[in-house]
């Protein structure tokens, strides 16, 4: 993580001679850094600027945590988990889509009502979440039994939907010697007897067996989930999701599922799953009329925790076509100056691209190491507390890179400080997440732009920018 932004920077200038610059960008920006390249969605997560919200559904309170602005992504989740198990995705895909990650019925901070658990209840209630926060076009994620649900809401509420994403969570397939627990567990007090001598050593063994790196799910994760899924209401409740499955032949499942999907659909597959193979995904393409899909190989089952990265760089290019993160540009007007000239600095975006909500982070080091952040009125330098982002300003929030908003050419005279230094100074510019620095870091998108300009002496001057 720390190395992207000391590429970036070495790629520009040499560390021996711009100790101070590489140093202050160490210790400011890699404090939360979602550094992405050009294809790719890095899951350096920190969770940072979520809402937890309720909305009560059926007489059911339903919890969810939502990020971003724009089109709803909404984000369900599988067994054992919760919304956490989205953790290294919200982050990448909040900065294009208003993020949705619920907790199901049953888990987490949801209610946990006895009743219907079918997947035809089920999907009407998700259905019923989205009518309610009056969410448009939104776009379904699910994730294992979050899966099997968006698979029937598809089928069943198709209007509702602009797209589907599947991740592994079969459609007309199964085989129940993969998944002998499903049985098992929905035998009324079952999971209760076996999860609670040793809950968390259950939720290891599911998380290890299923995996193919287990270090995707680490001692963090497993208090999380821990915290959430130890209690017995939510193993009765558990115990009622599967026993809408164990009712069903292989026959009777096959045929139930063969009604036509027509929401275009991603489907993304780990190939090293012990319990749902690849061989699931076939013969889909006959049900779902319009279907990606997409295999991410050396992955088990809970793919979104072991391969993040892989997952979110598929699902925003399946989103947003092949697209490249805007890139930030600023410039000097010429290469050096002195004392009395004036000097403006430009700053240009490449890649504008779709729709992406940014804060934009200017400032300038001097020769002796100072650093100071333009204001959002661009008039005025401000000093920086190293170590502090909350000391940081941010030039305008919410930019909307679509919509073509040309960035103004900044004031930048040799009349900043009280005396300007001779020698070499770099101007910085850096897109970040919104809101990051309020939340004690700054989270980039992107690379850091720098451009190098000199003043040849000294001259006295009044602090300030000139009108």
């Amino acid at each position: 993580m720390y190395r992207n932004i000391l590429t970036v920077i070495k790629g520009i200038m040499t560390e021996n001679n711009h100790t101070h610059l590489i140093s202050f960008l160490v210790s400011v920006f890699i404090c939360g850094v979602l550094v992405f390249p050009k294809d790719t969605a890095r899951a350096n997560y920190r969770l940072a600027n979520l809402q937890h919200k309720y909305v009560e559904v059926s007489g059911i309170s339903f919890h969810y945590v939502t990020k971003g602005s724009g089109q709803p992504l909404i984000l369900l989740h599988g067994f054992p988990e919760t919304w956490y198990s989205w953790r290294k995705n919200i982050d990448a895909l909040a900065l294009y889509f208003q993020v949705i990650a619920l907790d199901l019925k049953g888990y987490g901070d949801s209610d946990k009502p006895g009743g219907d658990y079918s997947l035809p209840n089920l999907s009407r209630e998700i259905a019923d979440l989205i009518r309610t926060l009056k969410l448009e076009n939104p776009i379904l994620v699910g994730h294992d039994w979050g899966g099997f649900i968006a698979w029937d809401v598809a089928r069943n509420y198709p209007d509702l939907l602009d797209k589907l994403i599947i991740l592994n969570a079969p459609l007309h397939k199964r085989d129940r010697t993969l998944s002998p627990h499903i049985e098992f567990f929905a035998i009324p007090g079952m999971l209760e007897a076996v999860v609670s001598p040793n809950c968390r050593g259950f939720l290891e063994n599911v998380f290890r067996n299923s995996s193919y790196d287990p270090s995707g799910i680490d001692e963090k994760g497993i208090d999380v989930y821990e915290k959430s899924f130890c209690h017995a209401d939510v193993w009765a409740s558990v115990s009622e999701y599967f026993e809408d499955l164990i009712v069903f032949t292989s026959e009777q499942w096959q045929a139930r599922f063969q009604t036509p999907i027509n929401v275009p659909t991603l489907v993304i597959w780990a190939e090293n799953d012990p319990r749902q193979p690849t061989s699931y995904t076939e013969g889909m393409e006959q049900i779902v009329s319009n279907l990606e899909l997409k295999f991410i190989p050396q992955c088990g089952h809970f793919l979104q925790a072991e391969k993040p990265e892989e997952v979110n760089s598929l699902i925003l290019k399946y989103l947003l076509g092949d697209f490249q993160l805007p890139q930030i540009i600023i410039a000097a007007d010429k290469p050096s100056y002195h004392p009395g000239e004036k000097l403006t600095l430009s700053v240009s975006l490449e890649n504008p691209g779709p729709r992406i909500e940014v804060d934009i982070f200017l400032g300038v080091l001097f020769p002796d190491g100072s650093i100071y952040f333009f204001d959002p009125s661009l008039t005025t330098l401000k000093p920086a507390q190293e170590n502090d982002a909350r000391s940081y300003t941010a030039m305008r929030t919410s930019l909307n890179l679509s919509s073509g908003n040309k960035l103004p050419s900044i004031p930048f005279y040799s009349t900043v400080l009280d005396k300007i230094l001779p020698g070499t100074y770099y101007a910085f510019a850096a897109l970040a997440e919104p809101g990051s620095a309020q939340a004690g870091s700054i989270n980039l998108v992107g690379q850091v732009s720098l451009a190098a300009f000199s003043f040849s002496e000294e001259s006295p001057t009044n602090r300030g920018i000139p009108n």
